[in-house]
């Protein structure tokens, strides 16, 4: 018993230092703002925050910004992404090179 639980400390210890976590700071979106969602589509990276929705390539050093509304909420569907914020909606059609958003603003009453 005591050689199985030895085996399995050791073990754990070195999946845990195998496993290191791949991630490296970059230039942005922008410092210290609040990233509420984070999604990866093909070999683009999505980040909804408070300042925008921000997208770049995996291998990228730099985020582009797609919009500049807070962005919490977003979902992929086919080759779109729906984005939803304070005051509507946003799909983008993600063939688009350029990534940009059409906005659905809501309005009227609830």
């Amino acid at each position: 018993m005591k050689g199985q639980l030895s085996l399995i400390l050791v073990l754990f210890l070195i999946s845990t230092t195998a496993i290191k976590s791949q991630w490296e700071q970059t230039d942005g979106p922008y410092s210290s703002i609040h990233v509420m969602k984070i999604a990866q589509r093909d070999s683009n990276l999505f980040a909804g925050t408070q300042c925008g929705l921000f997208t770049k390539t995996v291998t990228g050093k730099r985020w582009r910004p797609i919009n500049y509304t807070q962005t919490g909420e977003f979902t992929f569907k086919g080759d779109s992404l729906f984005t939803s914020f304070y005051h509507g909606l946003g799909i983008v059609d993600l063939q688009d090179p350029n990534l940009t958003e059409t906005p659905y603003p809501y309005s009227g009453s609830p």
